[in-house]
């Protein structure tokens, strides 16, 4: 009776839209009071949520008491309390205090962990980066957001190149959000104010900003995900026998399916093996395309990512991307921002976890967290990214339940977003052509390889295009970039061998490696760029690396462009030592995989002594000579090349599995 009560009365009290809303029998004339009401702003409804507290604290009946607590009485009132909350939600600051900082925490203490077990300190920036997150969840004004955002991207600059590629994705979408702070900070309130700087703005005008933000941040997003795809649109993905999608698969089959339960032989195992590139590209077109459409769809798109991503993470190592997965959940909060908002408040809210429900919640949490945990605990390492990609995916999880109450909500909120402002149109128009350049243009003109989109893509930038539509590495072999392919075959630098060619088949489990022969794959991988970016100790090396340092031939030459050649000398010599290596200039520019590992032309045996600061350099066609002295323009005699090139480049190195006639390029990664 108190419920039906509170109804009627609330029912009475409400205005003719809200009415309309519960009641849908209205008459036309009613309809049409609230077509009127529409054009002018709601009702305060303070008085009705007032008086429903007073009623459910003076009520004695224990069906409107939880835990002492009072408890919702009813639909209304719920529907009462979210459309309220709704709008006063601050979701800049639910963005910063729940996903960001978690990813923030989470790179820190990988950072930290890696520098302690290394004998040494975090670095002073991160350590200040680290302060300033700590800053912005507890005061989340743009003032301390911008400032915090400014000092990452300012030291993802400074490490730039040697950078995953996510990283790339942060700098990318955190300077839209720079752009948006500035914006807002200056004519939000349709002048420049330049004392908006200081006073801040009040929650309307942070949502205003921020909703625009995440617009144009799903864009990019959406570009990101779309380019992921189309660059493994190329002969050595899609072939099974050696893409890297087929190592993924079996990983997890490896790690998580009981072996009694599926055998390499069976014909599902295989059917796995065989559909996996072609699996890998419907799930990375599929989620921009969701993401780009309706609240529904994305919604679809969110809870595809939260478990593609997922997947990644929880992939065992080498390919443990957890990082990416944490940097990309990261953003999807952007992709149903209003909503996400109001997921992260209610995990924020105590409330959300008092009652018994809550109980539950709380205790799925920690199990998956315990889960996490020991997924991400190695041999010599903990994977901080794993535990905190759960607490992420726990905000977006909730969102897209919300998201199923909310299409109507979001579908308001993308209307409010669009500006004709000229500030907002050129930050869209910036930032979207940037994002468009950096994920389509890099591999095209080959000025980016590692920071790239085109992770584990087998795709070729350098050394010719295996792309079925469009070429790469137009840029190279210019006077932007000058110089050829060479092969190398042979070094004794210590320094040269910990980096390239990484190979990491020797982290592959044996039964990893039983479903990958079984389809016919080489079941081997490489990832220089992980040595690159982690160390070459992050690593350990495989067990040809003692019979290479002896002076043997590489078991794994690998072709790579003339600049990447000259960074590799310049960092033996700076370490001081003395090394020979041998390599072979390919003829053109441009050819297919058996031009890679048998192509002619001049090979170069060069040696350096540091002790005494001696070369020697000879050069030959063919192994019974004759063998003539080096030209002065020698590779291996030439000064570095300037700065900026290898501060723009860092091209990937292609293995060679000498001798075993593959006509594709193996996997290699990231």
């Amino acid at each position: 009776s108190v419920a039906r009560t509170i109804r009627r009365t609330q029912l009475i009290q409400l205005p003719v839209r809200h009415q309309l809303h519960l009641n849908p029998c209205s008459s036309a004339r009613a309809m049409g009071i609230a077509e009127s009401e529409r054009a002018s702003e709601r009702e305060p409804l303070e008085g009705i949520e007032a008086w429903l507290t007073r009623q459910r604290l003076q009520s004695g009946d224990p069906k409107t008491q939880l835990n002492g607590e009072p408890r919702a009485l009813g639909g209304v009132e719920t529907w009462l309390a979210r459309e309220q909350s709704v709008e006063k939600i601050d979701q800049l600051s639910m963005y910063i205090r729940t996903v960001w900082f978690v990813c923030e925490a989470a790179q820190f203490a990988m950072l930290a962990a890696g520098s302690i077990a290394a004998g040494g300190a975090p670095p002073l920036l991160s350590s200040v980066r680290m302060v300033g997150a700590l800053l912005a969840a507890r005061w989340p004004t743009l003032f301390v957001v911008f400032v915090v955002h400014a000092l990452s991207n300012a030291q993802r600059l400074q490490r730039w190149p040697v950078q995953w590629d996510c990283e790339v994705w942060s700098l990318l979408v955190d300077n839209t959000l720079l752009l948006a702070c500035l914006r807002a900070w200056t004519c939000e309130t349709g002048r420049c104010v330049c004392s908006n700087f200081f006073r801040g703005l009040s929650i309307d005008e942070r949502n205003a900003a921020f909703g625009r933000f995440a617009l144009i941040a799903r864009t990019q997003l959406a570009f990101f995900y779309g380019a992921a795809g189309f660059w493994k649109l190329n002969t050595s993905f899609l072939n099974h026998r050696t893409s890297c999608a087929p190592i993924f698969f079996y990983q997890l089959i490896a790690a998580y399916v009981p072996p009694a339960w599926l055998e390499a032989s069976s014909p599902i195992a295989t059917a796995i093996g065989h559909a996996a590139p072609a699996n890998t590209l419907l799930v990375e077109f599929m989620i921009p395309l969701m993401l780009i459409c309706g609240p529904k769809t994305r919604r679809i798109g969110v809870a595809m990512g939260i478990l593609f991503h997922m997947m990644i993470a929880v992939t065992p190592p080498p390919n443990n991307a957890s990082g990416f997965s944490l940097t990309a959940a990261k953003y999807l909060f952007l992709v149903l921002a209003s909503t996400s908002s109001q997921a992260a408040y209610d995990l924020l809210s105590p409330s959300y976890w008092s009652s018994t429900l809550g109980a539950v919640r709380l205790s799925v949490l920690f199990g998956v967290l315990a889960a996490a945990a020991k997924v991400g605990s190695h041999e010599f390492y903990f994977d901080f990214f794993c535990p905190s990609y759960v607490l992420t995916a726990a905000v977006l999880v909730r969102t897209v339940v919300l998201a199923g109450d909310a299409d109507k909500r979001e579908a308001v909120e993308d209307a409010r977003k669009p500006s004709n402002s000229l500030g907002w149109k050129f930050i869209s128009l910036i930032m979207i052509m940037i994002t468009f350049v950096y994920a389509f243009g890099g591999p095209l003109t080959g000025l980016m390889d590692q920071q790239s989109v085109n992770m584990y893509s087998n795709l070729r930038i350098h050394g010719g295009s295996n792309h079925l539509l469009v070429p790469t590495g137009l840029a190279l072999g210019s006077d932007l970039v000058p110089g050829g392919i060479v092969r190398v075959i042979a070094s004794t630098s210590p320094t040269i061998l910990k980096l390239y060619p990484a190979e990491v088949t020797d982290l592959l489990t044996p039964r990893t490696r039983e479903y990958l022969r079984n389809i016919g794959h080489s079941s081997r991988q490489f990832n220089a760029m992980k040595r690159r970016i982690l160390g070459p100790n992050a690593i350990p090396p495989d067990h040809t690396l003692k019979a290479a340092l002896r002076g043997a031939p590489l078991a794994v030459p690998f072709t790579l462009p003339a600049i990447e050649l000259l960074r590799l000398l310049r960092e033996a010599r700076a370490n001081g030592e003395s090394f020979r290596i041998v390599y072979t200039h390919l003829t053109g520019m441009r050819g297919d995989e058996a031009w890679r590992q048998n192509g002619g032309g001049p090979t170069i045996r060069y040696s350096e002594d540091a002790t005494d600061n001696t070369s020697a350099c000879t050069s030959y066609e063919t192994s019974d000579g004759p063998y003539l002295p080096c030209t002065p323009g020698e590779l291996a005699l030439l000064p570095p090349p300037p700065w900026w090139r290898h501060k723009l480049l860092l091209l990937q190195p292609y293995p060679i599995l000498a001798g075993e006639g593959w006509g594709e390029l193996h996997c290699f990664g990231p």
